[in-house]
């Protein structure tokens, strides 16, 4: 369930700037510096949890199709990142 949240979130982050008006309001709210440092930090904090949550999944160790082979841990990591 945390790791349905943690890629939840991490695509919604980059969702809803996309959405008509959104962006150029939060420029325009914090600054266009404002806006890159705080959407580059949220970026990066909720990747690392996409990262730490695929890594910490039981099936991405023992589970199918893995099951603790060489590469799990890479395959891990890039299936994440889907």
């Amino acid at each position: 369930m945390v790791n349905l949240l943690a890629i939840s979130l991490f695509v919604l982050s980059h969702l809803i700037p996309s959405l008509p008006g959104v962006r150029p309001t939060l420029i325009r709210l914090m600054g266009r510096n404002g806006y890159l440092a705080t959407y580059g930090v949220l970026s990066l904090v909720l990747l690392g949890w996409v990262f730490h949550a695929a890594i910490s999944a039981p099936w991405c160790w023992r589970g199918f199709p893995l099951n603790g082979r060489p590469g799990s841990r890479s395959l891990c990591l890039r299936s994440a990142s889907f």
